[in-house]
C-alpha cells in the first residue's frame, strides 16, 4: 500500500501513519473474524433457523467486535430482543408454525440493521445484536423501523399473526464494554418494556 500525504507539517506523518495502519488493521481482522476462517467454523457458529450468528457465534464475534470499534474510539448500542408470544403461537399454531416466525423475526432484524452489524440468536426467541456507530438518539427510529418490518414481513408471509418484539438497548463505551453485563442490562430494560405491555393490556 503507498500514499502520499500533502501537509507540509512533517511532524504530524506518525498521526496520519498511525490512523491508516489502525484503519487497515481493524478492516482485515474484521473481515477475518466473519469469514470465521472457513466454511465449518461459519456453520459451528451459525443458527441453522435463521442463518444469523448462534451464541457460539455471537460470544466469539461479539466481544471482538466491540473491543475493536472501541479501539478505533468507536461506541455503540447492544441490543437485546426478545419476541412477544412466542408460546402462544407455538400453542394455536404448532411447533412448526413458532419456527416460522422465529424466521421471519430473524428476518426483520436483518432488515432493520445494518449489514455489519453483528446480529445472534442466543435463546429459542432472543436476538441479541451490537450496532457499531450508533446512537442512543436512533433508538426511536430503529423501534418504528422493526415494527414496520412486523407488520410488511407478517403480511408478506400470510402468517396468521403480526409479529411483535420487546426491545432493550444500552450503550457501551471504554467505561461500559463487557458483554455479558451489557447484555444483562439490555435483558433488565427487555423486562420492564415486557412489564408495560402486559400492564397495558389488563
Amino acid at each position: 500500500m503507498l500514499c502520499k500525504i500533502t501537509s507540509q507539517y512533517f511532524t504530524l506523518y506518525p498521526l496520519y501513519l498511525k490512523l491508516l495502519i489502525s484503519a487497515t488493521s481493524y478492516s482485515y481482522e474484521y473481515t477475518q473474524l466473519l469469514l470465521n476462517n472457513s466454511n465449518l467454523s461459519l456453520q459451528s457458529k451459525t443458527d441453522d433457523l435463521t442463518k444469523v450468528l448462534n451464541r457460539r457465534g455471537f460470544e466469539d464475534l461479539g466481544q471482538k467486535s466491540i473491543d475493536i470499534a472501541l479501539e478505533m474510539d468507536n461506541e455503540g448500542m447492544i441490543f437485546f430482543i426478545d419476541m412477544d408470544g412466542l408460546k402462544k403461537i407455538n400453542d394455536t399454531y404448532g411447533h412448526s408454525m413458532g419456527d416460522k416466525a422465529i424466521q421471519a423475526q430473524a428476518q426483520v432484524l436483518k432488515k432493520a440493521l445494518r449489514s455489519n452489524d453483528v446480529i445472534g440468536r442466543v435463546g429459542g426467541d432472543e436476538f441479541v445484536a451490537i450496532t457499531i456507530g450508533m446512537k442512543p438518539e436512533s433508538l426511536p427510529k430503529i423501534r418504528t423501523k422493526i415494527e414496520k418490518l412486523n407488520e410488511t414481513i407478517s403480511e408478506k408471509k400470510r402468517l396468521p399473526f403480526t409479529l411483535s418484539c420487546s426491545i432493550g438497548a444500552i450503550p457501551f463505551c471504554k467505561k461500559n464494554k463487557d458483554l455479558s453485563s451489557l447484555i444483562l442490562e439490555a435483558d433488565s430494560l427487555l423486562y420492564e418494556e415486557k412489564q408495560m405491555k402486559k400492564n397495558n393490556q389488563k
